[in-house]
């Protein structure tokens, strides 16, 4: 390889010190065929989904290590395998009842994203399910601003399980904002537990 490269460079030098009618146009041609060669990339095949997770950093301004535990995990390896059944208990063991968001925002992160995709499989496998999408805020804020964000947080899961072909008249959305907080204090551990959406089966 290296040999054959040499010469390809160094013949058009060969040849016009040989010959002076060689042209600067032939020479070029065999310099630009010689520079453009290169070796085709391998493939680099895509990890497992458990391996994405895995990699996804905890969020800024959640206050806890890691609020969803060892759910994701658990299910996302395992999509359309529910067995504890079409029940509130049944949704809370195989997907989980609630979603978190980060300060002042309705954006799904990629750990929610991943329990909304699981939620809406388990909807599926379950089509006569019909829930509740409840929105929730932590204390910082007027009543109003806080009812408003968690019409939104509710409002994106309810779009994203549209999305993920559950029928519309199957889901229904409240905003509590802040008046059901369920852990107390002033602090960002207390916040980034309240700031949720939380899933009802009726």
């Amino acid at each position: 390889m290296l040999k054959r490269t040499a010469i390809a460079i160094f013949a058009p030098l060969v040849l016009a010190a040989c010959d002076p009618e060689v042209s600067a146009v032939e020479q070029d041609l065999v310099v630009a065929e010689t520079t453009t060669t290169q070796t085709t990339p391998y493939f680099q095949p895509q990890p497992l989904l458990g391996q994405q997770l895995a990699a996804v950093p905890n969020q800024p301004g959640y206050g806890l290590s890691n609020q969803y535990g060892a759910q994701i995990a658990s299910t996302a390896l395992a999509p359309n395998q529910f067995a504890s059944g079409p029940s509130q208990v049944g949704l809370r063991t195989d997907v989980g009842d609630r979603v978190f968001f980060t300060t002042d925002s309705s954006v799904l992160d990629p750990r929610g994203a991943v329990v909304i995709d699981q939620l809406g499989a388990w909807m599926r496998q379950y089509p006569t399910i019909r829930m509740r999408i409840e929105g929730h805020a932590d204390e910082r804020g007027t009543r109003d601003y806080n009812i408003a964000l968690g019409d939104s947080r509710a409002t994106a899961i309810r779009n994203r399980l549209l999305q993920l072909g559950v029928s519309a008249d199957r889901l229904t959305t409240v905003s509590y904002g802040k008046e059901r907080p369920v852990a107390s204090g002033s602090n960002p551990t207390a916040w980034a537990q309240n700031r949720r959406a939380v899933f009802v089966v009726l």
